[in-house]
């Protein structure tokens, strides 16, 4: 628990949005990264952009490249792809970052009729050549039918990482570990210090999966709480 505080407190210093658990261990990764089960290197802190659009979007982005950040988490359903892009693409031509030290990370929706071609949409308005992660959003009819695109997008180089998204039970996990050719790299979901998803972390543990958490601040109705922690307050 008190590990789990300091990497919190970490974050509020820096004003971080996403910390990377680290599976492997057990405990938190406080490296710069961690490697995912197809080679690539993932930042462990990073800025989620829900809620964010349009010039906002852009020059929270950007300010966080400015400042060091290296991971920048969107969503097809976040509806600001394109920002994201443009913030990106600004800092590059401004030489703030290489495209290749900059780690995206987009969702698409289980709901989707056509996964593929929503691939290509993130791809085409994030003006990027590939999508270092790739996440099913959330659990619904099509989880099979998007997690094999996203397959698919990993073979031919336009994707370099896949994982899903708001799946908390061993359960829903092992469908996507035991049943496709590549197991999730990342499970994003809520986690902060009264909901840290210990049992599914250390399921994760023996697959090499990390857990990526969202809404570390205590997220809907649990930030108050979480402030207020008297180690945090302390």
């Amino acid at each position: 628990m008190k590990r789990f505080l300091l990497v919190l407190i970490t974050m509020i210093l820096t004003s971080s949005i996403t910390v990377c658990a680290d599976s492997i261990t057990g405990g938190f990764a406080m490296e710069r990264s961690v490697k995912l089960n197809l080679g690539f290197e993932m930042p462990v802190l990073g800025l989620g952009t829900w809620t964010l659009t349009g010039e906002v979007c852009e020059n929270a982005v950007y300010a966080a490249l400015k400042d060091g950040y290296r991971l920048i988490d969107t969503a097809k359903y976040y509806g600001n792809e394109t920002e994201v892009g443009n913030a990106v693409a600004k800092a590059v031509q401004d030489g703030i970052c290489k495209r290749e030290e900059v780690f995206i990370t987009t969702k698409i929706v289980p709901w989707s009729s056509n996964p593929e071609k929503d691939i290509e949409d993130s791809l085409k308005k994030l003006g990027v050549e590939y999508i270092d992660l790739c996440l099913l959003h959330q659990s619904g009819s099509g989880n099979d039918r998007v997690y094999r695109a996203m397959e698919k997008y990993v073979k031919i180089g336009k994707i370099r990482s896949i994982g899903i998204s708001n799946f908390y039970t061993e359960k829903e996990v092992n469908h996507f570990i035991k049943d496709f050719e590549i197991k999730p790299a990342v499970i994003q979901n809520e986690n902060h210090i009264y909901h840290q998803g210990t049992v599914l972390r250390d399921y994760c543990k023996k697959y090499g999966i990390y857990i990526e958490s969202y809404y570390p601040f205590g997220g809907r109705g649990n930030t108050k709480e979480n402030l207020n922690n008297p180690v945090i307050l302390n």
